[in-house]
């Protein structure tokens, strides 16, 4: 079967300052880079631009290649990035998100099944 072809949409929710991710499909390491490119730029529209925090949402993501989990970890340790929330009831997306979470060697990102936790924990 085909992966179905990556879509996202990225935005800055004004009022909570943060940055939101939305993801649709299978991305590959070229819609990821344009994703990351995305966020920089909603990130120099935050009034605290030191204090990134993200809210992914994701929906049949597949699986990243090596190159996307490398280029993941790198983001997840980019200065400024206060924390990152996954939103998803995905198995597969749970167990590689704290994969990389764990290879990133910090706490600034957890995985959540709604996205009012989501935000709760990103806003604390």
């Amino acid at each position: 079967m085909t992966p179905t072809p990556a879509a996202f949409e990225v935005w800055l929710d004004e009022e909570r300052q943060i940055i939101r991710q939305r993801l649709h499909g299978t991305l590959d390491l070229a819609s990821f880079l344009q994703l990351i490119a995305a966020s920089g730029a909603c990130a120099q529209r935050l009034h605290r631009p030191d204090e990134i925090r993200i809210l992914v949402e994701e929906d049949g993501m597949g699986r990243p290649g090596l190159s996307m989990r490398q280029v993941g970890l790198e983001h997840l340790r980019r200065p400024g990035l206060k924390r990152m929330a996954l939103v998803t009831t995905s198995r597969v997306a749970r167990v590689l998100f704290r994969f990389v979470m764990v290879a990133s060697g910090g706490d600034k990102a957890r995985v959540f099944g709604d996205e009012a936790s989501a935000i709760r924990w990103l806003l604390s």
